[in-house]
């Protein structure tokens, strides 16, 4: 102190220039209310004890200021410094001290006040009223009411409060707590309706129990978690009471969900402050939900799309650890969810929440129409253990597939840290009308991949079927990789042939089965071997990507292709037609794919339609179908068809479902007109016939004269037909094959004949031929003449003997005989070979030649001598006629022609030629045979009279009518009659005995 100055006058008159205080270094800043309570006894004293105490200047650490008190006057104490002011003033009325703060101030604080405090010294109480304003913040009005144990306390708001973070630096809360109060909080700005509370001096750290506010924030934002989105509201009302902030937003939302009558507190009289957050809404249990569940550890193995989930779910959080409890129920009337990859929809769902138990009581779920089952679960979320319960009342796929009703399928999943387990009961499902049982299954499963591995299962289906299958599957991705091993199948006609068969079943968006093994199976009486194929399913139908089929080992083909479920169509390709035997392969070889079209009408019958080809095939219950329009698509895939020279052909081929027959018809065209009808060689056949499936033998029928049978050997009966022989040997030589014919044939006609040209044909009563061993031999009877071939490899003999008239007619076209008789042998090749004519003691009524040449000697003069006047009337008795010939392509080189009758000899040579109807021959006529026979060394030994009167004629032209004209006399020498006949018995010698000495044939 400086210049103190005391004066008495019945009280003290005090001066002091100068006053520092200073702090004392053992006092504590903790406020001792003892002795507030002992300068406020005193104060009494002060106002009867000093008349007046001025104080010019006091001095206390930065502050300065000044102190003034009169009796009977206002004082005042003045304080100040670079951060602090204080202006106020004072007086004494009667027992109470009146405080009149003008102005307080802390720039450091940020806090300006002025107000008035009443000190009542008789009772000790303290009544003051004051203004304060908070870093322009917060502008209130405090009271308070304080007596020596307690104070009480009130504030209003004068005016909107836009932040509170000055306000709660300066209260410095818990940095627990700081954040609940202030960094989770973003508004625009509040208004405080009342604040109101009371403290005991010794009990200060419980003051905050006493404090009683409510205030109301706009637009606020409250993040109860930093990891969540936060709570919005248009208003939010808060109330403090007991220690207890409570938090209730109105019409609030979150991740865009109405949050209802949802609020939240924080309990600030725990030992850790504690956090409760009541969610009470009806809202969407979708993947922001989870994520709230989540980030407390609580999850839930689906999410809602659509329908709202009545919530009432409590969680409370440990502010200091962050410990989580829950306890809550959900229930839905109707909703849809995803849940394990599948959509399905809920009904009547009740779900129980007690911290990490979860238990679904009552839930019903729909997938697509498909299934229909009721849902429990026990889930113990902590641990990760817990079973769902599934019992199907329906499954049923497409009206194909469903659950037996008279059964239910019960699937437990079982969720375990050591591994998933999937748990089906055994089945009954039906198929159309086919039974399906599936055995029980244990399986793992991995919930995070969703992936399980299938045991293997045994699935059989009525007399069907049965089978076992295996493998991973791929729930999140959708994919399934399964083997399927086929133990038995019987499905119509169609039986698997062998033990077992492996396939294999994958599910990648589609469903494909495939197999790389062959599979044998039974049809019918044949076999089918199925090889190599893959199918691919979706949803558009059935794709055949890759298909090899063996028939009975008898033809493989290879299918693609694709069914078209829309419209029960099928379209696909063939190729690779390979046939075993190789006659089935000359008649159709296919190497190119060929496009065949399915369809399965309204009936049920279905029809394959190859296009290509002309053809079409359809199967009903009760028959099958092939129908060829034409061959002329197919004659390119078919050696036979081109060998053979097909134009065109027809056909229907069916079969009875419970008929062992195959019926067949056909009408074919082709070039060799090997059958004569009304005299006409004809290119058209019709066939009808059948084929027994159990034997393999065939019947045909050839435009209804014609029978064949095709078993162990080929049976042919004709009658009353004609039979080309031009054309069987035009098929012969267009035909040939060196490989022999294993086949044995007989063939039997009767009243038929052999077609050589217009008016020429071999006459028959009955024609027999067998084919055996690569050998042909024939025998043909009319009347009483006889004929017998034989034909092996390229070299054949014929003979005959006793024809008479009517088959000498047939044979020389444009002639008639009357009585005689014909004898003929010819050997050689089918292209050139040697022949001759033998006839004896007939009468030529009329022959083309023979009245051509005679009508030209009627015309000459001099040739009266060779005139034959009773021909016309009487015709020419002929003892014996010859004729020795060599053919080749076709035309008939004549060496030796002979005529041998009474009035007359006739001696030719020549050439002519049936199918290019042409002859050129010389004739030499003769009264009688000359003797100039020795020109001839191998019959040098006979004799002939040597005088002879003859003329000689040329023949040409057409030889169904030729030209005559003479020529300079020349005499033509023939073989005598003897050497004729001998030659004419050698090849019936030959075919009587095929191992006669040859030796003895040549000296013959």
């Amino acid at each position: 102190m400086k210049q103190l100055y005391i004066k008495w006058n019945e009280k003290f008159d005090v001066s002091l220039k100068e006053l520092e205080v200073t702090r004392n270094e053992n006092s504590t800043t903790s406020i001792n209310y003892e002795k507030i309570h002992g300068y406020f006894s005193k104060i009494p004293l002060f106002n009867g004890t000093f008349e007046k105490i001025v104080i010019s200047h006091i001095k206390f650490d930065s502050i300065s200021g000044s102190f003034s008190y009169i009796s009977g006057q206002n004082g005042f104490l003045q304080l100040s410094s670079e951060t602090f002011l204080l202006n106020s003033s004072f007086c004494f009325e009667s027992n109470a001290l009146n405080i009149e703060i003008q102005k307080l101030y802390d720039s450091k604080k940020k806090i300006e006040m002025y107000g008035d405090i009443i000190l009542d010294l008789s009772k000790f109480e303290i009544n003051a009223k004051s203004h304060i304003n908070i870093n322009n913040e917060i502008y209130a009005t405090v009271f308070i009411n304080a007596d020596s144990k307690q104070l009480q306390y009130s504030v209003t708001s004068e005016k909107k409060i836009e932040r509170t973070a000055h306000l709660i630096d300066l209260l410095q809360p818990p940095k627990e707590v700081r954040y609940w109060i202030l960094d989770a909080i973003k508004m625009r700005g509040a208004t405080l309706h009342e604040a109101r509370g009371w403290f005991e001096y010794d009990k200060m750290k419980d003051a905050y129990k006493n404090l009683n506010a409510k205030a109301t924030l706009n637009k606020l934002q409250y993040t109860y978690n930093p990891e969540l989105e936060s709570v919005q509201s248009e208003k939010t009302i808060l109330e403090f009471t007991d220690g207890v902030l409570y938090i209730k937003p109105q019409k609030a939302i979150s991740y865009s969900q109405p949050l209802g009558k949802s609020w939240l507190k924080i309990d600030f009289t725990q030992k850790d402050e504690l956090l409760t957050l009541h969610l009470l809404f009806d809202g969407v249990a979708n993947s922001d939900i989870l994520k709230i569940l989540n980030s407390y550890k609580i999850q839930l193995p689906f999410v809602q799309n659509s329908g709202f989930v009545s919530t009432n779910l409590m969680i409370e959080v440990d502010l200091r650890s962050l410990n989580t409890k829950t306890k809550g129920n959900f229930y839905t009337k109707k909703a849809n969810f995803d849940y394990l990859g599948l959509n399905i929809d809920i009904s009547d769902a009740y779900i129980l929440l007690q911290n990490y138990d979860v238990n679904i009581t009552s839930m019903k779920a729909d997938y697509k129409n498909v299934a229909t089952a009721n849902v429990t679960m026990q889930y113990d979320a902590n641990q990760s253990i817990g079973d769902i319960n599934f019992k199907f009342e329906k499954i049923q796929f497409e009206d194909a597939l469903l659950l037996d009703k008279k059964t239910s399928l019960n699937v437990k999943y079982h969720i375990s840290p050591e591994g998933d387990i999937i748990s089906v009961s055994k089945s009954s499902w039906n198929y159309k009308d086919n039974h399906i049982k599936i055995d029980s299954i244990r399986l793992p499963f991995d919930l995070s991949s969703l992936n399980l591995s299938l045991p293997a299962t045994q699935i059989s289906v009525n007399n069907i079927a049965s089978m076992y299958i295996h493998g991973p599957v791929d729930i999140k991705n959708k994919k399934a990789d399964l083997g399927v091993d086929l133990l038995s199948l019987s499905y119509k006609e169609l039986k698997l042939a062998q033990s077992s068969a492996q396939m294999r079943l994958q599910y990648d968006a589609n469903i494909s089965l495939s197999s790389s093994d062959k599979i044998l199976f039974a049809f019918k009486n044949s076999d089918l071997t199925l090889g190599g194929f893959d199918l691919l399913f979706d949803t558009s139908g059935v794709k055949i990507k890759n298909a090899s089929i063996d028939f009975n080992d008898a033809v493989e083909v290879n299918l693609n292709g694709n069914y078209l479920a829309k419209d029960a169509n099928y379209a696909f390709f063939i190729d690779n037609i390979n046939f075993k035997n190789e006659t089935m392969k000359n008649l159709l070889s296919i190497d190119e794919k060929l496009r065949l079209k399915l369809k399965i009408d309204e009936n049920n019958v279905l029809s394959i339609n190859a296009e290509e080809l002309d053809t079409t095939f359809s199967l009903d219950d009760e028959k099958w179908m092939l129908k060829i329009n034409s061959i002329k698509n197919i004659k390119k895939y078919s050696k036979i068809l081109q060998k053979y020279k097909v134009i065109d052909a027809n056909a229907t081929i069916s079969k009875k479902a419970m008929d062992d027959e195959i019926v067949f018809d056909s009408n074919i065209t082709q070039p060799y007109a090997i059958l004569v009808e009304n005299d006409i060689p004809t290119q058209n056949y019709f066939l009808t016939g059948t084929m027994n499936t159990k034997s393999e033998k065939i019947k045909l029928n050839i435009n209804k004269n014609i029978d064949v049978f095709i078993g162990n050997r080929i049976k042919i009966k004709a009658k009353d037909c004609g039979i080309n022989i031009d054309a069987i040997l035009e098929l012969t030589d267009n035909n040939d094959s060196s490989e022999p014919n294993k086949m044995n044939l007989v063939l039997n006609a009767s009243n038929s004949y052999l077609y050589l040209s217009e008016h020429r044909r071999i006459v028959s009563d009955s024609i027999d031929l067998q084919y055996l061993n690569n050998t042909t031999t024939a025998q043909l009877k009319h009347g009483s003449g006889n004929a017998g071939f034989k034909l092996n490899e390229e070299t054949f003999h014929l003979y005959g003997n006793g024809f008479g008239s009517h088959f000498m007619e047939n044979l020389f076209a444009l002639s008639k005989f009357k009585d005689g008789s014909l004898d003929f042998s010819m050997s050689g090749t089918t292209k050139e070979y040697n022949g001759i004519f033998y006839v004896k003691d007939t009468t030529i009524i009329e022959y083309k030649i023979l009245n051509n040449v005679l009508a030209f000697i009627n015309t000459i003069p001099s040739l009266v001598t060779f005139s034959l006047p009773s021909y016309n009337t009487n015709g020419l008795y002929t003892k014996s006629a010859y004729m020795s010939f060599k053919a080749k392509d076709d035309i008939f080189y004549i060496n030796d022609l002979y005529l041998d009758s009474e009035e007359v000899d006739i001696l030719g040579r020549g050439v002519a030629s049936i199918k290019q109807n042409n002859i050129d021959l010389k004739l030499n006529l003769k009264t009688d045979l000359g003797s100039s026979l020795s020109q001839i060394p191998i019959v040098g030994y006979l004799l002939f009279d040597e005088n002879s009167v003859s003329t000689s004629l040329k023949v040409t032209g057409e030889l169904s009518d030729p030209e005559v004209d003479s020529l300079l006399p020349s005499e033509i020498i023939v073989a005598p009659l003897n050497l004729i006949k001998r030659t004419l018995m050698l090849p019936q010698h030959l075919l009587q005995n095929n191992e006669q000495n040859t030796t003895q044939t040549q000296e013959e």
